[in-house]
């Protein structure tokens, strides 16, 4: 009876050791699913931030494109408004100059017209590129020098000018010098305004 009851009592022990056991397993397995879940959706949710992120940058280079195509499309609207824009013009005076020669001032260049018997020259020079502007005047006339940056400090002059006209253009000419050194955008402008502007600025007593 006793041994019954031993064989009994282990055989109680096992079966509560196995159910244990089998807990144990259920909770670990359990516990690794969800571990497993919990990994994959963390995974996902990388995934998506990086999508997002990808995306947020794409939509960036877009408007950066999109931004940098209307900024050149200004930029080049306003280089040919500037360039068909003859803000001043002079010449020098015939008979005592049986050629005469034509000084145009534009927004970004002035444009130096020597004409000859049957031909012509055009020489452009950028306003950023004249170093000094000269004029020596009398009476009645007055010549204008320009010095250009990129011929070798070259000098071109222009004779025989009505004195008042020379002294109109250098304040012009001056006056743009004094623009694109400041970076001062004149687009805005428009032909009157910018002119009266420019006599203003250079109208001291130092600038004839």
């Amino acid at each position: 009876m006793i041994r019954s009851n031993t064989i009994y009592s282990r055989l109680s022990a096992l079966s509560l050791q196995q159910k244990e056991s089998s807990k144990v397993s259920y909770w670990l397995e359990k516990l690794f699913y969800q571990e497993k879940e919990r990994n994959s959706r963390l995974h996902n949710g990388r995934k998506d931030d990086n999508q997002l992120s990808h995306n947020s940058e794409w939509q960036n280079l877009n408007k950066n494109h999109v931004k940098k195509d209307g900024d050149d499309k200004l930029t080049i609207k306003d280089m040919v408004h500037n360039s068909n824009t003859i803000l001043t013009s002079v010449s020098s005076v015939f008979p005592f100059d049986l050629f005469p020669k034509t000084i145009n001032v534009e927004a970004t260049r002035i444009t130096i017209i020597t004409r000859q018997l049957f031909s012509s020259q055009v020489h452009s020079i950028d306003i950023e590129d004249i170093s000094s502007v000269f004029i020596e005047t009398s009476i009645l006339f007055a010549a204008i020098s320009l010095i250009s940056k990129t011929y070798d400090q070259k000098k071109f002059v222009v004779n025989n000018l009505w004195k008042n006209e020379a002294i109109l253009i250098r304040r012009v000419i001056e006056g743009l010098r004094m623009f694109k050194k400041n970076g001062i955008n004149i687009t805005s402008f428009s032909k009157i305004e910018l002119l009266g502007k420019l006599e203003a600025l250079s109208a001291t007593e130092i600038v004839l």
